[in-house]
């Protein structure tokens, strides 16, 4: 048994220097919430803040908070790894390792086609107009090439925040189909090396016809990812040895597996949190 949580604590430990997840924490800001209850991450914005300036008393100015935010959408996975007699009589570390790693590879992997899916759904925020507008500045007709790309970061810049000031985001990540990776890496090649954003490819947009770029969740949180309070980064916790029993699929008949049952949990969710920092390209 203690082998079996060390190596389970080391795979949570890779997890969080995996690809997969890198490719997660690089397009969205990660919020925690206290319970599963349905509620929305308040967003704030400043709608009249001025240029700096010489600050006398009669010059004060009180800015007007505005909460922006949207409702959070959280799902989770409850699961039992299951582990054979023989391997914990060998002590075969490697199988624990690897049932652990699959867990946390296919957890992420459900992540980012959540996040494919929420992009392309373009849902209608509060304010009553969809997440990518050409209204809003953040939806736009951009090839993927040198053109597009510069077109796609000035969107990005102008989109305009509560003030009608432009938000002057500058693009750190680039979400593309599959198929327009290898492209896409070659075109971010091409810029200086301080200014290169991450090219972030996935099977699970519906077609190559449409890319993103997103600016710094950090500075403009567009998206966010939410996990509960004192998860580890990787939203994947793993407990200790529960009931080995599993319920067959077809009979529904309850039977005993000969061994032991690592428990394991995926909780996390994905929000809208506000289209500035955030710009659809469409090529046609």
């Amino acid at each position: 048994f203690p082998s079996i949580i060390e190596e389970t604590a080391r795979g949570r430990a890779e997890a969080r220097q995996s690809t997969q997840l890198a490719d997660l924490l690089a397009l969205t800001a990660q919020l925690e919430v206290p319970t599963y209850a349905a509620q929305s991450y308040s967003m704030v914005d400043l709608d009249n803040l001025p240029a700096p300036g010489a600050t006398t008393l009669a010059n004060y100015v009180f800015p007007t908070v505005k909460l922006t935010g949207e409702p959070i959408q959280t799902f989770g996975v409850l699961a039992k790894i299951l582990i054979t007699r023989q391997a914990l009589t060998n002590d075969d570390r490697n199988l624990v390792r690897a049932a652990v790693n699959a867990f946390l590879a296919a957890a992420h992997r459900n992540e980012m086609k959540t996040l494919a899916a929420l992009l392309e759904a373009n849902a209608t925020l509060e304010d009553g107009t969809a997440l990518f507008a050409t209204a809003k500045g953040n939806l736009v007709t951009a090839a993927l090439d040198s053109g597009g790309l510069a077109s796609a970061f000035a969107a990005l810049r102008e989109t305009p925040v509560e003030s009608g000031d432009p938000a002057d985001a500058a693009c750190s990540a680039i979400l593309v189909h599959s198929d327009d990776e290898v492209d896409t890496l070659e075109l971010v090649e091409a810029l200086p090396e301080p200014r290169r954003p991450r090219v972030v490819a996935t099977a699970n947009l519906a077609t190559a016809g449409a890319w993103y770029v997103f600016a710094s969740p950090i500075t403009h949180p567009a998206i966010g990812r939410v996990r509960m309070v004192g998860a580890p980064e990787s939203a994947v916790t793993f407990g200790g040895m529960v009931d080995a029993t599993q319920r067959d699929p077809v009979t529904g008949e309850i039977r005993e597996y000969p061994g032991v049952a690592l428990e394991a949990t995926h909780n996390v969710g994905y929000s809208v949190l506000s289209r500035i920092g955030v710009v659809k390209c469409s090529k046609t």
